[in-house]
């Protein structure tokens, strides 16, 4: 029996490493304003947004005046900084509620509307009892969301490399 001696094989030059070590990312971090548009931590990059809409229960007229909006505006605004989320658009209606927010990847979609709903249950009951006998559930189960996003192609590579 002739045996061939095996031929070594090249190792291949991972081009994912010298091309990681020149990334401007890896080498200084992410920029402050790069740190302002998405979420940044040791190990991720990342961009969850979501447009949620939901209506208050049988799509009563509940925020009829500017005050009642105002409260809410500002309720879910300080759950949204607690939680630190970004709100980018936020419209409070008489019968239903729109918000785009940016958070962190651990919340889905229904999570994120089942918090935000929660936060204002309590404080709107305690501040205008009359809600109470307008509808004793303040808001419809139903909801509506949608992912919203962008792919950096620049970023993705780089982050795949």
């Amino acid at each position: 029996m002739d045996k061939k001696p095996k031929k070594k094989e090249k190792k291949k030059q991972d081009v994912r490493s010298n091309d990681k070590a020149l990334s401007p990312v890896s080498k200084k971090g992410p920029g402050e304003s790069f740190k302002k548009r998405h979420g940044v931590n040791k190990e991720s990059i990342f961009h969850v947004e979501y447009y949620i809409i939901w209506n208050t229960h049988q799509k009563k007229d509940l925020f009829v005046d500017q005050k009642t909006r105002n409260f809410v505006r500002q309720q879910l605004k300080a759950f949204a900084k607690g939680r630190k989320w970004t709100i980018k658009n936020l419209l409070v209606d008489k019968n239903m509620i729109e918000i785009q927010i940016i958070v962190t990847p651990e919340y889905s979609p229904h999570k994120v509307f089942s918090d935000l709903r929660r936060s204002l249950n309590d404080p709107l009951k305690a501040k205008y009892p009359q809600l109470k006998t307008k509808a004793p559930t303040l808001w419809h189960a139903k909801y509506y969301a949608q992912t919203i996003g962008k792919i950096d192609p620049e970023k993705a590579l780089e982050f795949s490399l």
